[in-house]
């Protein structure tokens, strides 16, 4: 564990690149992973004076698809007005890119039109389609296997961890060496990777991508089911609906009861939609269809299952609801799933584990989630920045209890002199999306300051705007607490309302703390603890990016003071003077 600004990636990279054989350099974001292949990278190849062959790898979604591209092109479908321009720039680059590689054109993730140029596991032809020889993701794979250091991200090692799991192959040539950056974050991506599911957007895209085959085919008989499976998702959200009305979606609810019963309209749907779709295989677009059709409806039919080192639970929208079925605990299948690599595993990130009692790391909560063995070498190295000239951790003294009603307005209220004296410039991370909102009608009512609330616009444009605004307040929830980087004046105060423990609601976490009880053990201390401590440390860790930011980190929650365990996660903190008089942190900050 090293702190933000010490140079993590080229402590890796130069021995990496040094090193005789083969490397896969694995970050948490495709952004970082940009960085690193194409800034990073090469200083460290320069600074070495080595010309070794390396490759950038992405998921086959970040790669132009060539065949669903060209039927867009014959077809229109999913255009919508006003597109006509962007599907010109998108035509421009197409001819003329030698990856594909979407980042090239700079549209933002949630664009229409990127469904519709790009496949996923589900709609890819495979060796079946007609651009195979030509497809971007099937040339960048292959440069892949000629080079000796490869550039990924978590989510495709993921894809590829599965696939030998399961014996389908792999995405992933074999190396000598793996190194993780972001490593925090891996074992959350390992879980998602390992989730199973269903979901009504799913079939609703599913039934949306027949239509527009049936239309290129002139196939009409494939209206009839395609209409059938959209009315029963429909009809099935109806009734999970009418059970729940005023479920917020981002809740996880228990599996409804009788539910395989329920959703039998839906698997006949499925099942009538899959022979309706055939059997011939000489053409590879119905084909794969079909193959979607009985997967979901296979998924569907398993779902909730009963194995008790599983956890199942129902998302519910006003419009669409999904089905999850994760493990409560996957250490064992990612220790045994790293026999099929190579044998040197490194894994790095500025919040590896909470603070240990001798000042360093404790490493043990991310060892366990990972199947890690406890005699693993560690090395905690700490910042280079000057925390105490340049924060202040500001805890106020006299807020009420954080689960009282009145809790956040007493916050917004002991801060709002902050607020006032930076002119905006804050960031205010929350741990439920309802004290937001909340937070974000009461402060709208300060006319002296811009609000940006998470949800009314991507993050990425809520960070550009809150970078280039003056008298801005941004207000974000537990996505926001990591992966923010907005160095120099335009943030000087993080904000974080409370102790980011688990919600009671969160049916994973009620699973993994029964499975620590029923084994003797201690979940408060084993888990929850650490984790909060490690999204504590790294929401704080949003202020000071570079040698030059100045600022204060505020910490509402009085529990940080008043409870026996509030002394380890301010240990945790980067070494800010702490603040209890906010006199005192408004001449810091006019200072």
């Amino acid at each position: 564990e090293a702190g933000t600004g010490i140079g993590k990636t080229f402590g890796y990279l130069l021995p990496a690149l040094r090193h005789p054989g083969r490397s896969l350099i694995c970050t948490g974001t495709r952004h970082l992973q940009d960085q690193l292949y194409g800034k990073d990278l090469p200083q460290a190849l320069r600074a070495l004076g080595l010309t070794r062959p390396v490759c950038l790898l992405k998921g086959r979604a970040n790669y132009l698809c060539l065949h669903r591209y060209q039927a867009l092109l014959a077809d229109d479908l999913g255009l919508g007005a006003g597109r006509t321009a962007e599907l010109a720039r998108v035509r421009d680059w197409a001819g003329r890119t030698a990856t594909g590689d979407l980042a090239e054109l700079r549209l933002p993730e949630e664009h229409p039109l990127v469904p519709s140029i790009t496949s996923t596991v589900d709609n890819c032809l495979g060796q079946k389609c007609p651009e195979h020889e030509r497809c971007h993701v099937v040339r960048a794979r292959e440069r892949a296997l000629r080079a000796e250091l490869v550039v990924t991200n978590h989510h495709l090692f993921a894809a590829d961890l599965m696939l030998r799991e399961e014996k389908l192959g792999r995405l992933l040539p074999g190396f000598d060496a793996q190194v993780f950056d972001e490593a925090h974050r891996l074992a959350e991506v390992l879980e998602s990777a390992f989730e199973e599911g269903w979901s009504m957007a799913a079939a609703l895209r599913l039934a949306q991508d027949v239509r527009a085959h049936a239309a290129r085919a002139r196939a009409g008989a494939l209206e009839a089911p395609c209409r059938a499976l959209a009315e029963a998702c429909r009809a099935l959200h109806a009734d999970l609906r009418a059970e729940q009305p005023a479920a917020p979606a981002a809740e996880q609810l228990e599996p409804p009861a009788e539910f395989a019963a329920r959703a039998q309209p839906v698997l006949a749907a499925l099942a009538a939609l899959a022979d309706a779709l055939g059997a011939d295989d000489d053409e590879p677009e119905r084909a794969s269809l079909r193959a979607r059709a009985q997967r979901q409806h296979a998924a569907l039919a398993g779902w909730p299952g009963d194995d008790p080192n599983w956890v199942a639970y129902l998302r519910l929208s006003s419009d669409r609801f999904r089905l999850h079925r994760l493990p409560i605990d996957i250490s064992q299948q990612f220790a045994g799933a790293r026999a099929r690599y190579g044998p040197c595993w490194i894994f790095t990130s500025a919040t590896l584990g909470p603070a240990a009692a001798d000042g360093g790391t404790d490493f043990s909560y991310f060892r366990s989630r990972l199947g890690l063995a406890a005699d693993a070498r560690t090395l905690s190295l700490p910042s280079p920045y000057d925390y105490p000239r340049q924060a202040r951790l500001y805890l106020p003294p006299s807020l009420p209890e954080p689960n009282s009603q009145g809790y956040t307005a007493a916050l917004l209220e002991d801060v709002l002199p902050l607020l006032q004296a930076l002119q905006g410039r804050t960031l205010m991370l929350f741990t439920s999306l309802r004290a937001m909102r909340e937070a974000g009608d009461w402060l709208r009512a300060q006319p002296e300051l811009k609000v940006l609330v998470q949800g009314e616009e991507s993050k990425t444009r809520l960070l550009r705007r809150f970078g280039a605004q003056a008298r801005t307040v941004l207000l974000g929830s537990i996505s926001f607490w990591e992966g923010v980087d907005v160095p120099g004046p335009a943030l000087r105060c993080v904000v974080i309302d409370k102790i980011p423990f688990h919600s009671h609601r969160e049916r994973l976490a009620q699973a993994r703390i029964a499975a620590v009880e029923r084994d003797g053990g201690n979940a408060f201390r084993q888990l929850q603890l650490p984790r909060a401590a490690l999204l504590l440390k790294q929401g704080a860790g949003r202020l000071i990016r570079s040698e030059t930011d100045r600022g204060v980190v505020v910490l509402g929650d009085p529990r940080a003071r008043t409870r026996n365990y509030g002394a380890a996660l301010l240990r945790g903190l980067p070494p800010m003077p702490q603040e209890r008089d906010r006199a005192a942190v408004l001449e810091f900050l006019r200072a």
